[in-house]
C-alpha cells in the first residue's frame, strides 16, 4: 500500500512539472487580477457562512 502511494505522490509530481514546463505563462491586467482577488473573497465569505451553520 506504501509502495503503491509513493509511485503514485512520485508519478503526479512529475506529471505535474512536465505541465508546468509546457504551459505558456500569461500576464493579466491588474483590472483582471483585481477583480478576481473580489470574486476570490466573496466564494470565501460564502463558504465560512454556510460552514457556521453546519
Amino acid at each position: 500500500m506504501a509502495v503503491g502511494l509513493a509511485a503514485v505522490t512520485v508519478l503526479t509530481v512529475l506529471i505535474n512539472v512536465a505541465m508546468w514546463r509546457r504551459v505558456e505563462m500569461i500576464p493579466i491586467t491588474s483590472e483582471s487580477a483585481a477583480t478576481a482577488k473580489k470574486v476570490t473573497w466573496f466564494l470565501t465569505a460564502i463558504y465560512a457562512l454556510f460552514s457556521l451553520f453546519q
